[in-house]
């Protein structure tokens, strides 16, 4: 079956996110006001939920219809986020239309890349010297890895730990290709629920991160001796 493609200029697609995120917008926390829609059984409908308003909503354009589709399968997997969804989705168009604008070369890309890297290998060294007093010399990348699986170890799960080292790694401690550094960032937003898990009703920004404890239980322990007698 063939497939036929077409052209969509990004400013079309900015359009319609901004379209999506201005019906969603007034909705959005514990005291976002409801939405009331018609539809064309003659049904009245009254709800915050973005993906009910969005869901009953007829687009005609197959770029609006994708988008709501996309936002579907996502709260479908995650059971919330749809108002999330569609917020990041229309702040990332915008901001890569306006990258479009700016017309950045390569080269302005690499220097932004080491420069970012840059800031991260100092702020980690200044990190390093106030936690480990007397270390001056340079620290090899190896050291950097086991810091930072020393660190987390009482936090995370191993895979997690591993993939986070992993990643600051080829960022910080060496010239990693980009393709790298996308699937490494890729993988920590695939596994967020690992080690973020959000509370019904709580958001993000109200949450605090527990610092591991210990539970004390008393076991009963019987002396081999006095079994085998």
């Amino acid at each position: 079956m063939a497939i036929n493609y077409h052209k969509v200029e990004l400013k079309t697609i900015v359009q319609i996110c901004d379209t999506l995120d201005r019906i969603i917008s007034h909705s959005l926390g514990p005291r976002g006001s409801k939405i009331l829609l018609a539809t064309e059984t003659g049904q009245v409908i009254i709800s915050s939920d973005g993906k009910t308003v969005l869901r009953k909503l007829q687009f005609g354009h197959p770029i609006a219809r994708l988008i709501i589709d996309s936002m579907t399968r996502t709260v479908n997997f995650t059971g919330d986020g749809s108002k999330t969804f569609i917020l990041y989705l229309s702040k990332f168009f915008h901001e890569l239309l306006q990258q479009e604008f700016k017309s950045t070369s390569h080269n302005d890309c690499v220097c932004a890349i080491q420069k970012i890297k840059f800031e991260i290998n100092s702020k980690l060294a200044s990190f390093i010297k106030s936690k480990i007093p007397g270390s001056e010399r340079v620290i090899s990348a190896g050291t950097v890895c086991e810091i930072l699986r020393t660190s987390l170890s009482n936090s995370f799960q191993e895979r997690i730990i591993e993939h986070f080292v992993t990643m600051v790694n080829e960022a910080v401690c060496s010239d990693g290709q980009d393709e790298v550094m996308i699937n490494n960032i890729k993988c920590m937003v695939d596994n967020f629920d690992h080690f973020c898990i959000k509370v019904p009703s709580l958001p993000y920004s109200e949450s605090r991160t527990l610092s591991p404890f210990l539970i004390e239980r008393r076991f009963v322990s019987l002396d081999i001796n006095d079994t085998l007698k």
